[in-house]
């Protein structure tokens, strides 16, 4: 194992033992750690509070496994293989699960992977839905929130509320542009891109689509985070008000979104490999430094630098009670990841399909744990173990 990856398992040894024996400690007294530094104490109430929506939870589920089953059933042999076969591409047979994951094991364990591990485990709100990046899955969705915007455009129904002065007309648009996007990157890519000169038009103009992306997007991922304040704050939910709420908010956390996301596609522009120090900052820790904000945004409704200011007061008036709980989540999402690491190798179509399922579910934990973690500082242990009421109607609690 090298130098950096020993560092790592000390450090996270260590964080983990101060945790046990202080958990010991307190019990002995007859008394629990505080639940702002309690990651686990926090998960479990988290996760028990969203297990009562087990609809939601099928749904995100679900979304999850018919990507993989789009992606492996319909693009990979429609799409991609035959692109891949003009291109002069060869693809070689998948490697059997039992070898690949002895061989990853064995670069794990000499501490390949260590550090970008250690980059995923950073608290991250990231995104909720996952589910695999595939051309006709995105299709589809884009499809759907079209067709869904442009109902509400036209039809203005009374439980919008607020929320009808909100450009739907405009997002109808820009799902129906993403769709046309889509199709027209695919028709360039099997016409001009090959191998040995891949297109920069095409890069260029992918990155230029994640920005339409972005706006088409946001007043579903703005919905979704509302759903999970909703229910890892109470256990129950109302999508009534997460639409309403992401609808109403979609400024902020659209800027929100491209202050986070802007600095990643900037260095995307430049050579990666010469600049991946500053890859891992923008894509890992500027989310980080900025980690409530989208959720004060929405629970709080306030606008991004509003919200900032609230964000930086929350961690400043509870820095040590954000650096312990932080370190151990860290600490304890560490194990998680190299496992995710190990099986990253090109595989069978299932194998892959379980890998990418994995992935998202681990997304979604980190997220409930971040808003089970935000929910403690917002409205102090007491009120928070409560979990009377929902939130998301504006007022300071």
């Amino acid at each position: 194992m090298n130098n950096q990856a020993i560092v790592i398992a000390v450090v996270a040894g260590l964080v983990l033992g101060w945790y046990l024996i202080e958990f010991v400690v307190k019990r002995e007294r007859g008394e629990k750690l505080p639940l702002g530094q309690d990651p686990l104490r926090v998960l479990r109430v988290a996760v028990g509070r969203v297990w009562r929506q087990r609809v939601l939870l099928l749904v995100f589920v679900g979304f999850w496994v018919g990507s993989q089953l789009v992606a492996q059933l319909v693009t990979d042999p429609l799409i991609n293989q035959p692109q891949m076969k003009r291109m002069g591409i060869e693809r070689g047979a998948p490697t059997p699960v039992g070898q690949g994951l002895a061989e990853r094991w064995g670069l794990v364990a000499a501490g390949d992977g260590w550090s970008e591990a250690l980059h995923q485990s950073v608290p991250r709100l990231g995104e909720v839905l996952g589910g695999k990046w595939d051309t006709v899955v995105y299709t589809a969705l884009y499809l759907a929130l079209a067709m869904v915007f442009f109902r509400l455009w036209r039809e203005q129904p009374a439980w919008l509320g607020q929320a009808r002065r909100a450009p739907l007309g405009m997002f109808a648009l820009l799902s129906a542009v993403m769709i046309a996007l889509m199709f027209g990157l695919h028709w360039y890519g099997t016409r001009f891109e090959s191998a040995q000169h891949p297109s920069m038009v095409l890069h260029y103009v992918s990155l230029g689509g994640l920005v339409v992306a972005l706006v088409a997007m946001v007043p579903l991922t703005a919905a979704v985070w509302h759903l999970l304040l909703q229910v890892v704050r109470s256990g129950t939910c109302s999508c009534a008000l997460a639409v309403r709420a992401g609808l109403v908010m979609w400024k902020p956390v659209l800027w929100y979104l491209l202050l986070t996301m802007v600095p990643v596609m900037a260095v995307s522009l430049l050579a990666r490999s010469v600049f991946y120090m500053t890859w891992v900052v923008t894509w890992w820790y500027v989310p980080a430094a900025l980690l409530f904000v989208p959720l004060i945004v929405l629970d709080r409704r306030m606008g991004l630098w509003k919200a900032m200011g609230r964000h930086f007061d929350v961690v400043g008036d509870n820095a040590w009670d954000v650096f312990v709980f932080a370190v151990r989540l860290m600490a304890l999402m560490l194990p998680v990841r190299l496992l995710l690491h190990m099986m990253q190798f090109s595989g069978p179509g299932w194998f892959e399909g379980v890998r990418g399922v994995l992935e998202d579910g681990v997304g979604l934990l980190m997220a409930v744990w971040v808003v089970g973690w935000f929910g403690v500082l917002r409205y102090g242990e007491e009120r928070w173990l409560e979990g009377r009421g929902l939130v998301g109607e504006g007022r300071d609690q």
